[in-house]
């Protein structure tokens, strides 16, 4: 992230990289044509498989955030992490997967999110 006092946009508050912003801060989004391995499974429902609407407003997702356009997939992140060659030399790693591990992680793909500060205006009055 790169900051400059010559631009016209607002300063971001919050950045996250998931499927989609929860409404509840402290959920994270799960992209549900996702596959995974039984561990990874684990771990999603301790999410609560997902965002759940929030009580507040009765919204899923928090539109005050904006996708930065840089997707990246779980494939990028666990292959040059390492721990997708772990998980495919588990024991019968690959039946858990429809297609192979390799396109099961390339077709998950999360986001990079900001939330700018509250609104203002950007240009000083006469």
């Amino acid at each position: 992230m790169v900051t400059s006092n010559q631009g016209h946009e607002l300063p971001f508050i919050k950045t996250k990289l998931e499927y989609k912003p929860c409404m509840i801060p402290q959920e994270s989004s799960i992209n549900p044509t996702a596959e995974w391995y039984p561990t990874e499974r684990t771990i999603a429902n301790d999410f609560k498989k997902g965002c759940q609407f929030s009580s507040l407003n009765n919204y899923q997702f928090d539109n005050r955030y904006l996708s930065l356009g840089m997707p990246v997939t779980t494939y990028d992140i666990q292959s040059h992490s390492g721990v997708l060659s772990r998980i495919k030399n588990f024991h019968e790693s690959t039946r858990y997967y429809n297609t192979s591990i390799e396109n099961a992680k390339k077709t998950d793909e999360k986001h990079f999110w900001a939330r700018p500060t509250i609104s203002w205006n950007l240009h000083c009055q006469e």
